[in-house]
């Protein structure tokens, strides 16, 4: 598992979700990501990504990330809380 991406925030370049901010929180192989919002797309069921089809920013989710070094899952609220937070200070 490719354990630098956890956390790390991207936009998608390709499908319906275009545009979109979304963190990475797992993968599948070399060529795939899992990807949440908390809003649109769960935890529960996160898209599953080409890496060639996403932007890779500069911005980590810290407090996402140490939910999985605890062996938790984050709940969608604080992916959704976390992702609004690092969009603002990024502007």
């Amino acid at each position: 598992m490719q354990e630098e991406y956890i956390g790390r925030v991207v936009y998608s370049k390709a499908g319906r979700d275009k545009g979109k901010a979304l963190i990475i929180v797992g993968s599948t192989n070399d060529q795939y990501l899992l990807v949440a919002d908390g809003d649109l797309r769960k935890i529960e069921s996160p898209k599953k990504k080409n890496i060639k089809h996403l932007n890779f920013s500069k911005l980590t989710a810290d407090n996402v990330t140490a939910y999985f070094k605890r062996g938790e899952v984050p709940p969608n609220h604080v992916i959704r809380k976390t992702l609004i937070a690092l969009l603002e200070k990024e502007k």
